[in-house]
């Protein structure tokens, strides 16, 4: 009687033994596909991430190399020079070209070297602007040309044209100004010269300019 009711609690045992691992298999089966589902999410929006950045680095890239694009070169340089030749005719004034090692003296001004001195004004506004030799730069206005008729000026009629790239355009300032502002500032102003704007243009643009009448 003993014997028989060790076997049947023994039988007992055994069967609870394989309904528990019945129930407990299935959950880790879950589990396992749980953690499984989570690691091919996790790589997945790495590999997404990783390639938004390759993309934006991508893009940035495009964008410095765009920035920094020459718009300016010494046969366009030649080419201003020898269009302000005929400009200077046209307007029975004496232009010549000014540049780093051969600066104006524009009432007592040089330039190119001035523009290290911060204190241009364009419209009433403070701006910076330095000289380029490729038309680039971090300035408001990247000065590719300065053109004065102050050397041979025998009043205080002296013209100052600053040709210039404002925001990848081309733009001719001139300035006029004779003496101190209270500001301290020289003022510039775009010119009203629809011939100089014009041919500067078609300059930067690699076209030809033509000559004024």
């Amino acid at each position: 009687m003993k014997k028989q009711g060790v076997l049947f609690g023994a039988a007992a045992l055994l069967l609870l033994a394989g309904c528990s691992q019945k129930v407990e298999g299935p959950k880790s089966t879950a589990k396992s596909s749980s953690t499984s589902q989570q690691v091919k999410t996790s790589k997945k929006a790495k590999k997404t991430t990783t390639s938004s950045a390759k993309k934006v680095s991508r893009k940035q890239v495009t964008q410095t190399s765009s920035s920094d694009k020459a718009v300016w070169s010494s046969a366009k340089s030649q080419a201003l020079k020898t269009y302000m030749a005929s400009f200077s005719q046209a307007m029975n004034q004496q232009y010549a070209d000014y540049q780093p090692g051969n600066e104006t003296h524009f009432f007592g001004l040089n330039y190119p070297s001035y523009f290290k001195e911060d204190k241009l004004a364009v419209d009433d506004q403070h701006v910076t602007a330095d000289w380029s030799a490729d038309g680039t730069g971090s300035n408001d206005y990247n000065v590719v040309g300065i053109y004065s008729d102050s050397a041979a000026a025998h009043d205080m009629s002296a013209h100052l044209y600053l040709f210039t790239i404002h925001d990848g355009q081309p733009v001719v300032l001139i300035t006029e100004q004779n003496q101190g502002m209270p500001d301290g500032l020289v003022h510039f102003k775009e010119t009203a010269n629809t011939d100089l704007k014009q041919n500067f243009a078609q300059i930067v643009g690699g076209g030809s300019a033509t000559s004024t009448s």
